[in-house]
């Protein structure tokens, strides 16, 4: 056990912030804090820290627990150090001995003859031999390449190397931190937001080293697919409480929602006996079972009331359907022979797609790779470029930016879609704004006053309020913490009209997108799918261009003109066409039966282990098992069996395809 929390409890200005939260950071594991912005992860960080001191309870950590994480603000000493002299500060005594070493090697090879037998001879050879060990021990020898590889890896260039700190910006030096969490040995290391201020492939790195590394790692992220490849338990803070799940963000979200599911019907029920002996209470309370009905009343007085979990999130949704005005035609954007530069710097170029009515297309790329400009080329907000745009026949944009410029500080909620329109009354207002999450009296507050997803969400009301049938969307996900992803994802996917999107996180690309638009060095190529389609066709060197006429291969429309929302990846074709012209001989009976009753044996040991696995999931629901509630370790023991069954649930799944497709050939 590296750190736990024994029922702490933590309040600020009289609000509670924690009450009574527990759980346990082991050895070699990679956490996850997850909790709606504002329910108290920073609050939580410091704690561990010893920034702060709990109100009641008790952290308990490992005696001489190295603990890493990202300082806010840096030193004003390191200024003027250059990043690599920066990144060496933690390694000066391994420097020191690899210039000791070379000293004692000139020393060893300038002897003269006849000193070897001397006693100081033999000392000098003995430290040599000591310093040795120790040097390769701590990792002497591997030191620079290590260093070499994570400052490239995070993604500094070599010129950046040698750079002082005082002109990075702010995200540059938490990437210098990060470089330094990644070399050093800690027990235990806190990261908050780690993925902010990188790029694909630095993220990517990131993710390799986490997981190769025996570390523990607490993490604060929003960046969901980056919680599936690195984390496998999720702590939850909820209701100011942590609650504790196995596995990965994935999992999280499946096991959420059946505890969730429990926890509304356990209040319900309550809900429902609490009414019923109120009535009871009611009707009897002066008659012959007056006595009766006292002590139900009393009985439920000093009930301990339930909270209506939905109170806590997870369950809101927001309707982009409203107003979404007249539909355009089948083609909403064309491009062909586009190239952007400025002044000598070439964006990209011979960029030729085309948009249908009804996808869903995210505009992915590198840093500076030109996709905010793209945008605002297709929206007529760019000139100065080479090639033609044509927006189809009734297409009407609706526009959010990074920035969440379009609004009026001035102005109240109400007011910005007032504006809009006139003739509409009170009432019929908030019921619009309500769709967007605004309720009661949030229409009045004044639109400065407003957090980043409330002004995210406002902007898109306006938006739909407006007639838009064509989204435009900069870096929608900014602002907004993992449940208010969620929702925004679900409102995409119900918005009947078309979608180009910019966005970094991978996730809301995975949930939401039916194709790609990808512009990597300097050329840009279509691909059908979400993201992890099109990893494994960058994977596998089989990246599809636009056609000559401009439309992308396999892209599959209705009947009706409509494209479809492919939420699988299309079929490779030529992979059938292989895989049929390959077929094997008929089996012989004798084989056909052996491999049905092996079919029938896996199919039993599935439904078996999903059996198991549902049991198991009703445990991590309830937090009890045989009437009592669960102790630490016996969570770690099922999160652990929960894990295996996992595992042996997915080798089941691949041996009955596999034994299927025996069968099929």
């Amino acid at each position: 056990m590296l750190l736990s929390f024994n029922k702490v409890s933590f309040s600020f200005a009289s609000q509670d912030i924690l009450k009574s939260a527990s759980f346990i950071i082991r050895e070699n594991s990679k956490a996850a804090l997850i909790g709606r912005n504002g329910s108290g992860k920073t609050t939580l960080i410091n704690l561990i820290k010893g920034a702060l001191a709990p109100a009641e309870g008790e952290i308990i950590k490992k005696r001489d627990i190295k603990l890493g994480y990202v300082d806010q603000h840096l030193a004003p000493e390191f200024d003027s150090m250059p990043l690599i002299d920066f990144i060496r500060l933690d390694f000066a005594h391994l420097f020191e001995m690899e210039n000791k070493i070379k000293e004692l090697e000139h020393k060893i090879s300038t002897v003269k003859h006849g000193f070897e037998k001397s006693a100081s001879y033999n000392a000098m050879m003995e430290e040599y031999s000591a310093m040795i060990d120790r040097y390769e021990r701590e990792g002497g020898y591997s030191l620079n390449s290590r260093i070499n590889s994570v400052v490239a890896g995070l993604g500094f260039t070599p010129d950046e190397r040698e750079k002082p700190i005082s002109q990075f910006s702010g995200g540059m030096k938490t990437r210098a931190q990060l470089c330094k969490l990644l070399l050093k040995e800690f027990d235990l290391i806190v990261l908050d937001e780690p993925t902010n201020y990188l790029d694909t492939d630095s993220l990517e790195f990131l993710e390799t080293s986490l997981k190769n590394s025996r570390t523990a790692a607490l993490i604060i992220s929003h960046d969901r697919y980056f919680l599936d490849s690195v984390v496998d338990r999720v702590l939850y803070l909820y209701n100011k409480k942590i609650e504790e799940f196995p596995g990965n963000y994935s999992d999280f979200s499946e096991i959420f929602e059946v505890r969730q599911n429990e926890r509304i019907d356990e209040y319900e029920r309550q809900q429902d006996f609490i009414k019923k002996t109120e009535e009871f209470y009611m009707k009897y309370k002066a008659g012959i079972k007056s006595k009766m009905a006292r002590g139900r009343k009393k009985f439920i007085d000093r009930l301990e009331r339930l909270n209506d979990p939905r109170i806590y999130g997870r369950s809101v949704k927001l309707d982009f359907s409203a107003n979404t005005g007249i539909e355009s035609g089948r083609v909403v954007v064309s491009a062909s022979g586009l190239k952007k530069a400025f002044g000598e710097k070439l964006l990209f170029e011979d960029a030729s797609f085309e948009v249908t009515r009804g996808s869903i297309v995210g505009l992915i790329g590198g840093n500076g790779a030109g996709k905010t400009t793209l945008l605002k080329m297709i929206l007529g907000r760019e000139s100065g470029f080479e090639g033609d745009i044509k927006t189809g026949h009734n297409v009407i944009y609706g526009y959010q930016d990074q920035l969440l410029t379009g609004l009026d500080m001035k102005n109240r909620v109400i007011d910005e879609i007032w504006d809009i329109k006139r003739l509409m009354t009170e009432g019929e207002l908030r019921k619009y704004l309500a769709k967007f999450l605004f309720f009661g009296d949030d229409v009045f507050k004044g639109v400065s006053a407003l957090s980043g997803g409330e002004k995210s969400r406002l902007i898109m009301a306006k938006i739909i309020m407006g007639g838009a049938n064509t989204l435009i969307l900069d870096e929608p996900t900014n602002h907004l913490d993992i449940e208010s992803k969620e929702v925004l994802e679900q409102a995409l996917v119900n918005f009947d009209g078309t979608i180009i999107f910019v966005s970094h996180d991978r996730y809301f690309i995975d949930k939401v997108a039916s194709g790609l638009i990808v512009i990597d060095q300097k050329r840009v190529k279509y691909y059908n799918g979400n993201y992890t389609y099109y990893k494994e066709k960058i994977s596998e060197g089989a990246g599809r261009n636009f056609s000559e006429g401009g439309a992308p291969e396999n892209f599959g429309t209705a009947e009706d003109g409509r494209t479809k929302r492919q939420k699988e990846p299309p079929a490779d074709a030529s992979s059938q066409a292989v895989e049929n012209s390959g077929r094997k001989a008929p089996l012989s009976k004798n084989a056909e039966r052996v491999l049905r009753a092996e079919l029938e044996k896996t199919e039993t040991e599935i439904s078996e282990t999903e059996s198991r696995i549902t049991a198991m999931e009703k445990i991590f629901a309830s937090n009890e098992i045989d009437g009592r509630q669960l102790a630490y370790s016996e969570i770690e023991s099922l999160n652990r069996d929960y894990a295996e069954l996992k595992s042996a649930l997915d080798r089941l799944y691949e041996k009955w395809q596999n034994l299927c497709s025996g069968l099929d050939s």
